[in-house]
């Protein structure tokens, strides 16, 4: 089976596209999975999920944008991060992550956008 596996509304199993929706969708797999969860590999995750519940800031929104980085360069190595901004959402209580990428070594020079939201309140 290919990686990562997403389900279709009847329940199957839908695979990426191509190369670059399968990098998206890597990266969404990362930024998603907060470290521990994963048994095989326990470290393999986001570490700036563990912070976001953490006083938000201009100091805390750039750490989070440094371990995203971090973390997509280091399990996704197809992925050149060249860019994240991270914004704190005071209605939702979560951080919006806004990734801006490309993949050099697969041709695509033009960059890509992926978005992901973490933390959230009740």
């Amino acid at each position: 089976m290919l990686y990562p596996l997403q389900h279709r509304g009847d329940g199957a199993f839908q695979y990426p596209a191509n190369v670059v929706e399968e990098i998206a969708a890597a990266i969404r797999v990362i930024l998603t999975t907060i470290p521990g969860e994963h048994q095989r590999i326990p470290e393999f995750g986001n570490y700036a999920a563990l912070l976001v519940f953490n006083n938000p800031g201009p100091d805390l929104e750039a750490t989070i944008s440094g371990l995203v980085k971090y973390d997509i360069e280091n399990w996704e190595p197809r992925a050149k991060v060249e860019e994240v901004t991270t914004t704190y959402d005071y209605d939702s209580s979560s951080y919006r992550v806004k990734i801006i990428w490309s993949s050099p070594e697969i041709g695509l020079k033009e960059t890509r956008e992926t978005e992901v939201t973490l933390g959230g309140g009740v």
